[in-house]
């Protein structure tokens, strides 16, 4: 009897290893058929799941948008008699500083500075520093040539060198070869109230004389008050003359052909009047 009941054991074992083993090999089987399928499937899936993504984006507006930039190269050249402040304004432009003792210039120097000027409008101008004296007068006309802008400098303390102006406007306008070289009046030692001698109208009635003068500003190298704001309008008139397009902040401003003075109240002042010694 042990021996008949050891036999059917060994068999009913045999036949669920066998079925085991069946199972096994169908799982396997069934398994092993699924990767068959799946890469197309997830392929597709991704290929749907990126698209949607990048629509998303593009919806969204999330993804970094490149922005050109225009770049414009302008030459400018400041004239007027010496001692008016012509390097002073220069170097409170660009480098943001001020010197009583800074020698006169002798020839011509040259700087540059670049400005962003609305969202994507980058001038690149480079300034040249001219001497006021007669012994290099013939110097500084060699400078006129290519130039896109022309600021006439003198000193609102010293009647001379206002009424000098007009003789270096019309050197400049002989010697120009652009003829749509933009003209500006910058008149400097704003900061000194109690000693100016030149009046607004004076101005007024100068520039209405000489068409070709786009605008005056009255600034002070000693304190940088209207510095940068010259600056950055004479870009935007620079631009406008040579590539037509128009800047939309103060272009009602610049297309305003009546005469303007960027000048405040002569009275709002910083009460530090105590600049001594001359600048070129």
């Amino acid at each position: 009897m042990d021996s008949g009941n050891n036999s059917t054991t060994h068999e009913e074992s045999s036949k669920i290893a066998n079925e085991e083993d069946s199972n096994i090999y169908q799982g396997l089987v069934a398994r092993n058929s699924r990767p068959t399928l799946q890469p197309a499937f997830l392929s597709s899936r991704l290929k749907s799941n990126r698209t949607s993504h990048l629509e998303e984006n593009k919806n969204n507006e999330t993804l970094p948008i490149k922005r050109t930039i225009a770049a414009f190269n302008f030459k400018i050249v400041l004239i007027g008699n010496v001692s008016v402040g012509k390097s002073s304004i220069i170097r409170r432009f660009v480098h943001n500083d001020f010197n009583n003792s800074y020698l006169c210039t002798v020839g011509t120097e040259l700087f540059q500075k670049s400005l962003l000027i609305g969202e994507n409008k980058q001038v690149n101008l480079s300034i040249w520093d001219t001497c006021g004296q007669e012994k290099f007068r013939s110097v500084t006309r060699q400078y006129y040539r290519d130039t896109q802008a022309i600021l006439l400098v003198f000193d609102l303390t010293n009647k001379k060198s206002f009424n000098n102006l007009n003789s270096w406007y019309e050197e400049a306008l002989n010697y120009i070869n652009d003829t749509n070289c933009l003209f500006f009046v910058l008149g400097n030692k704003w900061d000194e109230t109690d000693k100016i001698v030149v009046e607004s109208d004076e101005i007024k009635n100068f520039m209405r004389k000489n068409r070709k003068i786009k605008k005056n500003f009255e600034v002070s190298a000693f304190n940088g008050h209207n510095i940068d704001l010259a600056f950055d309008k004479i870009s935007r008139h620079l631009i406008m003359m040579y590539s037509g397009d128009e800047i939309v902040q103060n272009v009602k401003e610049i297309k305003d052909n009546n005469v303007k003075l960027e000048n405040e109240d002569r009275n709002k002042n910083n009460n530090n009047n105590n600049k001594k010694g001359g600048c070129c």
